[in-house]
């Protein structure tokens, strides 16, 4: 089935999620915003990276590391 919700809304969310996480996890947890981490196999690898893409475009405090796991991001050939 398609999401209910089509792209663009999936980054959009996960970047609503990292400027909560920068403003209030230290009120919540013990982590520091500068020990944030970003993480994801296939589609949330590709997530991982466009959300970095907003955060860059944003001025926003890059995450620690980005981990990725053979995320979709050569897409030339599929148009070929």
């Amino acid at each position: 089935m398609p999401p209910e919700y089509a792209f663009p809304q999936a980054p959009y969310d996960c970047f609503v999620v990292y400027q909560f996480l920068l403003n209030y996890v230290h009120q919540f947890m013990n982590i520091r915003p500068k020990n944030i981490y970003l993480a994801g196999d296939s589609a949330g690898g590709n997530l991982a990276l466009s959300l970095e893409g907003l955060i860059l475009k944003h001025k926003l405090p890059n995450p620690r590391g980005i981990y990725v796991s053979y995320p979709a991001t050569d897409l030339r050939l599929m148009f070929s």
